[in-house]
């Protein structure tokens, strides 16, 4: 479904949102407070700002007694079905985000990924994928993008699943994690030589084979 179909869906559940909410005679907080969201979350998803979770939709329908259509217009035209279940959600705040710290010791962090690097990636172990080609228009990606207010939360993935930390204890714990990482890890810009170097050494490779 194209983006305007799924954004005018997401209207359509803001508004009779808060039309149903106003008729329960509850504030955003209150209506948070029943759902397990904060009041925040509910005038986003009112200002079709923010996609609320499936089961957020569902706990809404149950508050609000409104016979499944939160559920139904989730399903049916809010549902992204371009990504896992378990990082859809993740991928929307991404689109949102004003700042994103990721650790990703194995792979090329998703953001960064071109797409011949993310198509050899998805069926590999190693950072360095697809030839030297790939990987050598990877790492200069890097260079390019390396030259170039709502609360924190926190994501954590393995091979076949995702969390996404919304606790502020759970959120800060992650941040002290990242900070020790960053102390151990080069500046930006030894980060930006190490990668141009590669690419050089890559390069090398690629013209003597």
């Amino acid at each position: 479904m194209a983006n305007g179909p799924r954004q005018a869906a997401r209207k359509f559940f803001g508004l009779e949102l808060r039309r149903r909410r106003e008729d329960a005679g509850l504030t955003q907080v209150e209506l948070g407070l029943r759902v397990f969201v904060s009041g925040g979350d509910i005038g986003q998803f009112e200002q079709a700002i923010r996609k609320p979770q499936l089961d957020v939709a569902q706990r809404i329908d149950d508050v609000l007694q409104s016979d499944g259509i939160f559920e139904r217009t989730w399903r049916k035209l809010i549902a992204d079905h371009r990504y896992a279940d378990y990082f859809a959600e993740v991928a929307e705040l991404e689109r949102l985000a004003s700042r994103i710290c990721e650790f990703a010791p194995t792979v090329v962090p998703g953001l960064l990924r071109t797409a011949s690097y993310a198509e050899a990636a998805t069926v590999a172990a190693h950072p360095f994928v697809g030839g030297s080609s790939t990987t050598i228009g990877q790492l200069e990606h890097i260079v390019e993008r390396g030259v170039r207010g709502a609360p924190p939360i926190a994501y954590t993935e393995t091979a076949f699943s995702g969390t996404l930390l919304d606790d502020p204890a759970a959120v800060k714990r992650a941040q002290r994690a990242d900070d020790l990482l960053r102390v151990a890890a080069l500046s930006p810009e030894a980060s930006l030589a190490l990668v141009e170097s590669a690419v050089e050494d890559y390069r090398r490779c690629a013209s003597t084979s």
